[in-house]
């Protein structure tokens, strides 16, 4: 089962983990289980590293849909 695709991409410029503005992409990701579109921020579009960036959204989006079912 597809639990995600990557809509588009843009090159942009974002503030990195330091603070610094990068030059870099954002990609624009749906999430199936969710019918949701949400946006990450890369330096490259290796696929590699997308994906990483990715399973990191799907994961914390997966684990929001939990809160208070517990």
């Amino acid at each position: 089962m597809v639990e995600y695709k990557v809509n588009q991409t843009a090159p942009t410029v974002y503030l990195d983990n330091r603070g610094i503005a990068t030059k870099g992409y954002i990609v624009y990701v749906y999430l199936v289980d969710f019918d949701e579109t949400h946006s990450i921020n890369v330096p490259t579009l290796d696929p590699k590293l997308v994906a990483l960036e990715v399973k990191k959204l799907l994961d914390n989006r997966k684990a929001l849909d939990k809160l208070g079912q517990s």
